[in-house]
């Protein structure tokens, strides 16, 4: 639903470059969005884990 709601345009897009460049914005907004929960699990899962105690699973 909110994939239908990212691409579909809106009233204030005046243009497909509007357009284009609204979209282009959400995606690099929701990437950075998904970088930072992925540094901050690994940080947690690497570094605040340990320190607690918990020991990584061994492969």
């Amino acid at each position: 639903m909110l994939l239908v709601a990212v691409i579909l345009p809106s009233k204030r897009d005046i243009s497909i470059a509007a357009w284009w460049a609204r979209v282009r914005h959400q995606i690099d907004f929701f990437a950075r969005v998904a970088l930072a929960f992925a540094v901050l699990a690994a940080i947690v899962w690497y570094l605040v884990l340990p320190l607690l105690g918990w020991q990584l699973p061994s492969l």
